[in-house]
């Protein structure tokens, strides 16, 4: 007797481990604290309350956006206060370890060479459901809402748009959206 229930339950392990796709997890010990993250004060905002209307705007929109007057500094953008959804396909999605935020890097077009921008879900309180879709999300297209922001810790003197050490080399701005609070799958 005592046979047929290891039995059973290897049967049943097997076929829930096996039958369907694993779900990557957004658990996350952060290894730089919010406190010494650039600008987190704006990287780390609230979730807005109330009737919100995003402005909708694609990927290349965000590409052409202009380059702050104090692009390098600790500004704020007016377009930062706004709220954006952005459509896209997701080329890459990663749970980020120095700070548990879901980076992806979305793109017009679901080409691997296809010029792209970067958006971020926080791991904050109400950001979650965000983050399950958007970690999963790899090739699919998604809308985004979110904060834009421009982030100034990359910028470089060489390349004031793009800057350096800002995701792949198919990331064509500074300009993300960041943080974004909602994914859904288009």
């Amino acid at each position: 007797m005592k046979n047929i229930f290891i039995i059973l339950g290897l049967i049943l392990t097997t076929s829930t481990s096996y039958g369907a796709p694993r779900q990557k997890s957004t658990t996350c010990s952060p290894t730089v604290e919010k406190e010494n993250q650039h600008r987190s004060e704006m990287k780390h905002r609230s979730i807005p309350t109330g009737t919100i209307k995003p402005t909708l705007v694609s990927v290349t929109d965000m590409l052409n956006w202009d380059i702050p007057k104090n692009a390098r500094g600790e500004m704020s953008d007016p377009r930062e206060s706004q709220v954006f959804t952005v459509e896209g396909y997701v080329i890459h999605a990663k749970l980020a370890p120095d700070d548990c935020d879901v980076h992806m890097e979305i793109a017009a077009t679901n080409d691997e060479k296809a010029p792209r921008v970067i958006v971020e879900i926080p791991n904050d309180k109400g950001f979650q459901e965000a983050q399950k879709i958007a970690v999963n999300s790899q090739g699919k297209k998604l809308a985004i809402t979110g904060y834009p922001f421009w982030d100034s810790a990359h910028w470089s003197k060489a390349d004031q748009k793009k800057g350096h050490n800002h995701g792949s080399a198919q990331v064509g701005t500074l300009w993300e959206l960041h943080p974004a609070w909602k994914a859904e799958l288009k």
